[in-house]
């Protein structure tokens, strides 16, 4: 069925990049966060080690133009 393919061939990429923008978003988040944990004076390495985590994250997504088969 074309119809099923096409529908996701547009929704797997459409999905991959909301996936990424919100990780962007946690990404910045959690480094606004970090500023706690600085002055806290616990956690940094943690903290530090989920923000590297989740960048690597982001930049290991596919970038959506190729369609899932």
């Amino acid at each position: 069925m074309s119809g099923e393919r096409a529908m996701r061939d547009w929704y797997a990429p459409l999905e991959i990049y909301t996936l990424a923008s919100w990780l962007r978003v946690v990404v910045v988040v959690n480094l606004f966060l970090l500023t706690f944990d600085i002055l806290r004076d616990e956690g940094i390495l943690l903290s530090l080690l989920g923000i590297l985590l989740l960048a690597l994250l982001v930049k290991s997504l596919p970038d959506g133009s190729k369609s899932w088969r």
